[in-house]
């Protein structure tokens, strides 16, 4: 058990490294708040690159399933494969 100075020396310099710590790492080479909101300003445009991009894959995901499926079924179903060949004419005439 610590004895009652050796407890006020602990508390002391917890304290004192606390407030005058934090003091002379931002007078010294520590970002200044500028530099802290632009780092944040930059984490939170990484993050929603990063959203847009996972829905992006998620929407190329399920065109590239809707185009499989609707392959399958061309080649399975001739009458579907002329119907789509009708439309396809449609669209272009």
């Amino acid at each position: 058990m610590f004895d009652p100075i050796a407890s006020m020396i602990v508390i002391g310099t917890l304290a004192m490294t606390s407030v005058y710590g934090s003091y002379v790492y931002w007078t010294t080479h520590g970002p200044t708040s500028d530099e802290w909101r632009e780092r944040k300003l930059a984490a939170d445009r990484q993050r929603l690159r990063q959203v847009i991009r996972e829905e992006s894959r998620a929407s190329d995901a399920a065109l590239v399933r809707q185009l499989v499926e609707r392959a399958a079924t061309l080649k399975t179903n001739p009458v579907a494969e002329k119907e789509a060949e009708n439309e396809s004419e449609k669209k272009y005439a």
